[in-house]
């Protein structure tokens, strides 16, 4: 980053390569240090949804947070299912787009409503749930690491769902025309949040979760993505590419 400095200003901050300026000096150019660019708006909405869950979490207690990383899970593979059914009936409202774009709005509309009927059963049969045996203060610490550990495992599913749709080895992305979904994949694909998440958690779904994953799901992910953890994790097979 360069930046020009007017006549008679002074800069402040870290000195690492950079050239100040001083009264008498014209101009001045600060080069700032290399580095990846400030995070995105997705960052934000990402960050803010973690936190968000983590304070859930923390009003909640753990038990009702560790059922939701159960939910998350069933709720993937469920909806890796049901994006057929929920595809074909969008498709009869989206006239002259790819099968893949189909199933990717199936499973995108799959994936939360499953969810989302999962939790509401459960608070609808079972209410606020409490361990017993912790100390309230204890119960919401707990709950809030879950709740921020659920809040990473959905975006991470949300991460797959989209890489196997707009992957580097599918064509739909460089077959859909440019426009407002594929304008919002470069923003998720810019984003710091979900490069980071792409090479730590995104392994542990694919590795935990892939056995259970229609075969088209796991054959159409990118090819540069991560599909198991390093050396395998015991009692769960990597799914193949």
């Amino acid at each position: 980053m360069v930046t020009i400095v007017q006549q008679g200003s002074t800069l402040t901050g870290p000195r690492v390569g950079r050239i100040y300026a001083s009264p008498g000096k014209a101009i001045a150019i600060a080069i700032g240090r290399p580095g990846r660019e400030r995070g995105t708006p997705v960052d934000v909405v990402l960050v803010g949804f973690i936190a968000g869950l983590i304070f859930g979490g923390w009003r909640t207690g753990f038990l009702d947070r560790l059922i939701g990383v159960g939910f998350m899970a069933l709720a993937f593979v469920a909806s890796a299912y049901f994006r057929y059914p929920v595809g074909a009936f969008a498709g009869a409202f989206l006239k002259d787009v790819p099968t893949e774009y189909v199933n990717l709005v199936g499973y995108t509309i799959a994936f939360p409503v499953v969810l989302g009927v999962l939790h509401l059963g459960r608070h609808l049969l079972l209410g606020r749930v409490r361990v017993q045996g912790l100390t309230k203060e204890v119960d919401a610490v707990l709950g809030a690491i879950i709740g921020g550990v659920e809040a990473v495992l959905i975006i991470s599913a949300a991460i797959v769902i989209l890489d196997t749709y707009f992957g580097t080895s599918s064509t739909l992305g460089a077959a859909f025309p440019s426009g407002s979904l594929k304008s919002l994949t470069e923003s998720f694909n810019a984003s710091t949040t979900v490069h980071l998440l792409r090479g730590t958690t995104v392994p542990v779904v694919l590795a935990i979760l892939g056995p259970f994953l229609p075969n088209d799901v796991s054959t159409i992910l990118p090819a540069g993505l991560p599909t198991g953890l390093p050396g395998g994790l015991p009692g769960f097979p990597n799914p193949t590419p």
